[in-house]
């Protein structure tokens, strides 16, 4: 999951947007993510 989240904010910085905050959306996100991930 941590690599998820570190290389989430290189995403949306490639793609011009500011990196989300921590929220509950994006907790969510990350653990999905976590099981696909690598």
């Amino acid at each position: 999951m941590a690599a998820w989240i570190e290389d989430s904010a290189g995403y949306h910085r490639s793609r011009g947007e500011e990196p989300p905050g921590p929220d509950w959306e994006f907790i969510g996100r990350a653990l999905t993510a976590a099981a696909l991930y690598e």
